[in-house]
């Protein structure tokens, strides 16, 4: 991943109009966030507290966000705030609130 994750360009993946508000955004709801909480854990297959990218990517699959891997390196690179290329729960929840419906 850290090969990859370094040549990581800006995303080609936008979200699709049905999972985003009219200006392309999300609406917070506590349903929305409890959703986003229960499926990060649900894939932290080692219970780290962060999400690789096998683990991000099958967290989107099942948010209904199928990417290609290329896109979800996009996608886990704009997500990665402290690029430390992890996921924390913070910035995933955060970003599939701030992005899905």
């Amino acid at each position: 991943i850290n090969a990859e994750y370094m040549g990581a360009q800006q995303p080609s993946y936008q979200p699709p109009a049905a999972v985003g508000g009219a200006a392309g955004k999300g609406v917070f709801t506590p349903d929305k966030n409890q959703r986003a909480l229960d499926v990060f854990r649900s894939v932290d297959r080692d219970r780290n507290g962060y999400l690789d990218l096998d683990e991000f990517m099958q967290a989107m699959t099942q948010l209904g966000a199928n990417l290609s891997r290329e896109d979800a390196l996009c996608v886990f690179a704009v997500c990665d705030d402290d690029r430390n290329r992890w996921i924390t729960e913070q910035e995933f929840v955060q970003h599939y609130t701030a992005n899905y419906r």
